[in-house]
């Protein structure tokens, strides 16, 4: 396993490269190394990779987005880093994040699309409307093994466990934390009275 420091540094030095240049550096059906170790989803029970988009580092999807490095995966889905690659040469550079989910044609698929358009399109003026990140947009791509559905978001920033380790002891200032925990709770309320929404698990 690459070490998480080691990890950071790759990745500045790659986007840092992207930046400088932008087209030549990845290209769709590139060779990607091959390895004899399961990682991400490839360790759940169930996993099934006729299920899974298979996505690579480089892959252009919608004519519009190059996919350059997985940040995250689920059992019904992998989450990618890619870039707007229709921006113009004086725009600045536009990254997303993308969320290819296994088969488009699921009801479960369709329904998390209908859901987070249900969240957009409520009350504006509620302050909780903007803490919620929805999807930008949606598309279709076609897999071995049936079409996916792919929703666009604006990139997060990092998760709270990385961000506690930047400050003494690795414990998060308590006036953060409150911050956190109020913008959490002003988030829920959005959802609850005003889109009707809860979060359920199976």
């Amino acid at each position: 396993m690459v070490g998480l420091r080691s990890m950071n540094r790759a990745m500045k030095c790659m986007l840092f490269s992207l930046r400088t240049k932008p087209v030549q550096l990845l290209h769709a059906g590139s060779p990607v190394p091959i390895h004899n170790e399961l990682v991400d989803e490839e360790i759940c029970p169930d996993y099934n990779s006729k299920y899974f988009y298979p996505s690579k580092p480089g892959e252009i999807l919608a004519d519009e987005y190059q996919l350059l490095v997985k940040v995250g995966w689920g059992t019904r889905s992998t989450v990618w880093l890619a870039r707007d690659i229709t921006r113009y040469k004086w725009q600045s550079e536009r990254s997303v994040t993308l969320k290819i989910i296994n088969n488009c044609n699921s009801a479960e698929a369709r329904h998390e699309r209908d859901i987070e358009e249900h969240i957009a399109q409520q009350n504006p003026s509620h302050r909780g409307h903007a803490i919620i990140r929805t999807c930008l947009e949606s598309f279709e791509v076609a897999g071995p093994e049936g079409n996916h559905l792919c929703l666009v978001y604006e990139p997060m920033r990092e998760p709270l466990w990385i961000l506690q380790r930047r400050f003494v002891g690795q414990r998060l200032p308590l006036p953060i934390a409150k911050a956190y925990i109020f913008f959490l709770l002003v988030g829920l309320d959005y959802l609850h009275t005003e889109c009707g929404v809860v979060h359920t698990g199976k």
